[in-house]
């Protein structure tokens, strides 16, 4: 799909609410616009490559009829270029904060009842009983010391679900010596979870640096359709 619907679909799951039950599509899309800008980055190292060649001949007297970058153009491209490791730390680092946040959500949510098949997603081969491959993109194209920061991941988690789950369990012996029903405990759950343990990040912060990354790839993506056209980034739109 082009660039643009990936984008605008991103925004939709952000704005104007997070609506936090998504976040599994908001990472498959994530995945897609770091793939856009895994892209980018490659063609503006190949059109710094060709930059060269062609200043090197028209030197020569040659290709006299190609224009070659703008200063400017080609200090923007250097810049994609030399940024690309520090935009891919920024994106696994949302990654990790979007399932920490998501994991949160579902402990209370509606449909808890998909925990154990979303920690499978996010950890896949983790959660015994469920053999099935994750349906999410990110893990793809992890490198080793990635796929290993996930895995740490997966046990800061699993400490965590550890820690609520013995909460729980005292939560329920007292309600049991204070006479509660197990309609008035439920009744008062959410809330008392939510005193006892904040969520991870807040939704707001993931929020506006998920779309402080959405612009950098997006400019990328524009720029280099205005300077090479469409094909540049391997479809078209913004």
């Amino acid at each position: 799909p082009p660039p643009s619907l990936i984008f605008y679909a991103a925004r939709n799951i952000l704005f104007p609410s997070f609506i936090l039950g998504q976040i599994p599509d908001l990472l498959n899309l994530l995945s897609a616009i770091d793939v856009y800008r895994r892209f980018s980055a490659l063609k503006a190292d190949e059109a710094l490559e060709w930059q060269k060649y062609y200043q090197n001949a028209q030197k020569e007297g040659r290709h006299g009829d190609v224009r070659t970058l703008t200063d400017k153009e080609s200090r923007r491209l250097r810049e994609f270029v030399a940024k690309k490791g520090g935009h891919r730390k920024e994106y696994v680092l949302l990654v990790r904060s979007l399932v920490q946040l998501y994991i949160y959500y579902l402990w209370t949510a509606a449909e808890s009842c998909l925990l154990g098949k979303r920690l499978n997603d996010f950890f896949p081969g983790s959660i015994e009983g469920i053999d099935k491959p994750s349906s999410l993109l990110f893990h793809v194209d992890l490198s080793d010391e990635e796929a290993a920061s996930f895995m740490q991941l997966k046990d800061e988690c699993q400490r965590w679900m550890n820690l609520v789950v013995d909460w729980e369990s005292r939560r329920e012996a007292r309600g049991e010596e204070q006479g509660l029903s197990k309609e008035e405990m439920d009744t008062t759950y959410t809330d008392d979870f939510r005193k006892e343990f904040p969520p991870p990040f807040d939704p707001l912060e993931v929020v506006k640096n998920v779309d402080i990354y959405i612009k950098k790839v997006q400019d990328m993506v524009r720029k280099l359709q205005e300077w090479f056209g469409p094909a540049s980034n391997g479809s078209s739109g913004v």
